[in-house]
């Protein structure tokens, strides 16, 4: 395609678009039959403008507050201006072709930006207790996602803990009872995790060598599904 043809279809495009001339002017039809390639750029183009237009002006304003909070995509609009422009000679591409790259990179930005949180396929963050003090039990408040139970109590020589797991606060029968010789957290399976109550006490009983309780600590919390 020549200059003087992509020049002419700039005008021709334009017009197109905003509804000054339609697809079947003859001059229109003309052009498409000489480079028929750009019937498709012609197809995308008007798709493109149709999906806007559809935005309404309470959208476009969300979706410009969106986008000002997301500097990247500026960024990103501007090295593909910088890769697709000579110098020398100017754009590399027609305006309507700059148009339409900004257009798809704004469609883009929409949908990171209003999409459905619940599909993001990026698994939440592991709870990490570190560091957990003498006579301290984690998780101790609400919110926590029950992944993981850890403590830190004596043990004295021949003992053992014994994690208990309770509905509310004044159940005195356990959901759950676990003997532990000597490890100081216990890792639910996801099983196990779904049938925690969400109103949660948790009980660690440190017990010597003949089965008599000699320290321990409870916890009241709500977990969080």
């Amino acid at each position: 395609m020549t200059d003087s043809h992509d020049e002419r279809f700039d005008a021709l495009f334009e017009a197109v678009l905003t509804g000054e001339t339609s697809v079947d002017d003859p001059e229109v039809r003309r052009m498409l039959e000489e480079a028929p390639e750009l019937a498709e750029r012609l197809a995308r183009m008007q798709s493109l403008a149709g999906a806007l237009d559809d935005v309404g002006s309470g959208e476009q304003q969300e979706l410009k507050q969106a986008l000002e909070s997301r500097p990247e995509i500026e960024q990103q609009v501007s090295a593909w201006a910088q890769k697709n422009t000579r110098r020398d000679t100017g754009p590399v591409v027609s305006k309507w072709g700059w148009a339409a790259a900004v257009a798809a990179v704004l469609l883009v930005a929409a949908w990171a930006t209003f999409r459905d949180p619940s599909t993001d396929p990026s698994p939440p963050t592991p709870e990490v207790y570190l560091d957990v003090q003498l006579n301290e039990m984690k998780p101790d408040a609400d919110g926590a996602r029950g992944e993981v139970f850890v403590w830190n109590f004596e043990l004295p020589p021949g003992g053992k803990y014994v994690l208990k797991l309770f509905e509310g606060s004044d159940t005195l029968e356990p959901l759950r009872t676990i003997r532990m010789r000597s490890a100081t957290e216990w890792r639910p399976t996801e099983t196990e995790r779904a049938e925690l109550p969400e109103d949660l006490r948790w009980e660690i009983v440190v017990q010597d060598a003949g089965g008599r309780r000699v320290g321990g600590g409870v916890r009241q919390l709500r977990l969080r599904r």
